[in-house]
């Protein structure tokens, strides 16, 4: 897979994180890569900039599909804005 590629792919995913989270005020998610994990995205509260947590995919989830990624990314944004409120 071309960098072309992997960049697209990432950006469709931050975009499916973002829909999730950013439609609960004042919510926001951002990828943020690391050396070791490059898929995976901070979650913070844009008034206070208190950081709720992080989402990410590891180990096998990595060779999931793209649109099985978005529905996994998804549900773990859900789970940690449901935990937050």
């Amino acid at each position: 897979m071309s960098h072309q590629e992997m960049n697209e792919i990432t950006d469709e995913l931050t975009t499916a994180v973002q829909s999730v989270v950013e439609s609960f005020e004042p919510y926001r998610a951002e990828h943020r890569p690391d050396r070791e994990e490059t898929e995976r995205w901070l979650i913070w509260n844009n008034k206070t900039y208190e950081r709720l947590g992080v989402i990410q995919l590891g180990g096998k989830e990595q060779s999931l599909s793209v649109l099985e990624k978005k529905v996994l990314l998804r549900s773990r944004a859900m789970d940690l804005l449901r935990n937050v409120a």
